[in-house]
């Protein structure tokens, strides 16, 4: 058997809050060994994080502090070891992969000075230059990123460069907090061979924490599975899967959207569906739009270049019906759906809502303004960032109140009523009106953020990314919400999303997008059975399963 690189024995870390402290973590036990990909699962707030934080001796802050328990790496307690002796390691025998690695990457300095200066922090100057090439070989990079910006670089890259620094000084344990949650199905599925490449030549022992149990079920070796600060289960992969001993690991795997093999998904006779739905009216539509920015300037800063974010492209979205567009990052499906709800204006082609004539190049059509709110009534965007998204001075009350107020659709001293009817409509208590946003957790804000577009009853919402970032059962009951309010109102959607099982989970038909232009369309069955484009099919390929459904 294999050394033990990482051990954790009864873990109980904690938060001081004046004279109080608030327990986070519950005696965790968990030990990795070299060379082996562990993954530790669970919910957000789970505890997964702070355990993972715990191998580089980081506690949470402020107030952190630890109860009881070990942590230790290659046998050294490492909350036994003065912070010096701790900067030392970090970095050197553990590294760390973040999941945002824009905000990992520092915007100021180029992408090579960043590698070799974590070489130059524990004394690896000696053929520094050297060994951060042979690193971006490693980690499938071009030389051309030493001298890039990290904005430069796709999310991707981005993530290349991060583990690149990482696993610099070759270390013993590489912890992986999240890596792939915000990455499309194909970058994810590099970054994850990359990743088991690496642990191989290098013998690194991988702790991943993540939320995504299709992945743990193509990759890990061992997991555990935590709720609420506490391990409920551990154990193999292949006996995990085959049977979850612990009620909440049984949840966990109920609620992961599935896609089923190609083979095996069932396809409706064309004619017979044709025959027997009746014609939807279009309420959206775009017809020849082509979005262009500008991409390289001249001195006087007068551009030189373009990139067709959208190319040609003719879309619709029909009554009652859910439309969804997937591609990977940069394939132009977001900057679409602002284009049809004229939050960016086309640079050629035109946006018709309910038949009319809604957006041109030259700007939105003339209205009168009580056609333009009624318009802005009736199409509704909700955002991948709630936390962006949501005003962080205002309370739940004053979210949803204010749209409702400005287009006269109640009165003031109605608000309250109707904005508890909102929330119980998404499943929230009405004691959350007088909550701030950051009082919420990712899935409740993202049901704020619902409840806000549906407070003017629209007939059509975008959503864009709502799920991508949530837990499996925060996704799965944001997703049975939309079915649900689908029903209630005929409510249309443009659901934009790079999880093709997300999208057959809600969505009629899919339009593929890439580099532009949408490459395959049909009903979600027929499309996901027999794509015919071979960038549908790559698609396809890369999503992780658990297996045949």
């Amino acid at each position: 058997m294999s050394r033990e690189v990482l051990k954790i024995e009864g873990l109980r870390i904690g938060v001081k809050s004046g004279a109080e402290t608030r327990e986070l973590t519950h005696g965790t036990d968990l030990s990795v060994r070299a060379g082996e990909f562990f993954a530790l699962v669970g919910e957000s707030g789970s505890g997964k994080t702070i355990t993972a934080q715990a191998a580089l001796g980081f506690l949470p802050q402020p107030g952190g502090t630890r109860l009881a328990g070990r942590v230790e790496l290659d046998g050294r307690d490492l909350f036994s070891l003065p912070e010096e002796e701790l900067r030392k390691i970090r970095g050197k025998e553990v590294g760390l992969v973040f999941q945002e690695p824009s905000s990992a990457l520092d915007p100021l300095m180029r992408v090579g000075r960043q590698l070799k200066e974590t070489l130059l922090l524990h004394g690896g100057s000696e053929g520094a230059d050297e060994r951060v090439r042979e690193m971006l070989r490693a980690v499938e990079l071009p030389e051309r990123v030493l001298d890039a910006w990290p904005h430069e670089l796709s999310g991707g890259m981005q993530q290349r460069a991060v583990i690149a620094m990482a696993l610099m000084h070759r270390p013993s344990l590489l912890v992986a907090d999240e890596p792939t949650t915000a990455l499309d199905v194909t970058i994810q599925a590099q970054v994850l061979e990359l990743l088991a490449k690496l642990r191989k030549e290098l013998d690194v022992a991988v702790l991943f924490v993540t939320h995504n149990l299709a992945l743990v079920a193509q990759r890990a070796d061992r997991l555990a599975v935590m709720e609420k600060g506490s391990i409920v289960e551990e154990g193999s992969v292949e006996d995990f899967f085959r049977a979850p001993k612990h009620p909440y690991s049984r949840r966990l795997l109920a609620s992961v959207p599935k896609l089923p093999e190609p083979g095996r998904i069932s396809v409706p006779d064309a004619g017979a569906e044709k025959a027997g739905t009746p014609e939807r009216r279009t309420i959206l539509e775009g017809r020849g739009l082509r979005v262009r920015f500008a991409t390289k300037f001249d001195l006087l800063g007068r551009p030189t270049e373009w990139l067709d974010a959208v190319d040609g492209v003719d879309v619709a979205v029909g009554e009652d019906h859910a439309l969804g567009l997937v591609g990977e990052s940069g394939s132009g499906k977001s900057t679409l759906g602002q284009t049809l709800l004229g939050l960016r204006l086309p640079s050629e082609g035109e946006v018709f809502a309910d038949g009319a004539l809604f957006a041109t190049p030259a700007g939105l059509a003339m209205r009168s303004a009580a056609e333009e709110r009624a318009f802005r009534r009736r199409f509704q965007i909700v955002f991948q960032d709630t936390a962006s998204s949501l005003n962080p001075r205002s309370t739940v009350f004053d979210i949803l109140a204010r749209p409702m107020l400005a287009h006269g659709i109640c009165a003031k001293a109605d608000a309250r009523r109707r904005c508890a009817e909102l929330l119980d409509l998404v499943e929230l208590p009405s004691d959350s009106l007088g909550r701030f946003p950051h009082a919420f957790s990712g899935g409740q804000r993202q049901r704020v953020a619902i409840a806000r577009a549906l407070s003017l009853r629209p007939k059509l919402l975008v959503c864009d990314e709502i799920v991508s970032a949530l837990d499996v059962t925060i996704q799965a009951q944001i997703l049975g919400l939309l079915k649900r309010l689908r029903k209630e109102f005929r409510l249309s959607l443009l659901f934009i999303a790079h999880d093709l099982a997300v999208v057959h989970e809600v969505c009629d038909d899919v339009a593929v997008m890439k580099s532009g232009r949408i490459v395959e369309r049909g009903p979600c069955a027929e499309v996901f059975a027999r794509p015919s484009d071979p960038y549908t099919k790559k698609l396809l390929a890369a999503v992780p399963r658990i297996g045949a459904e």
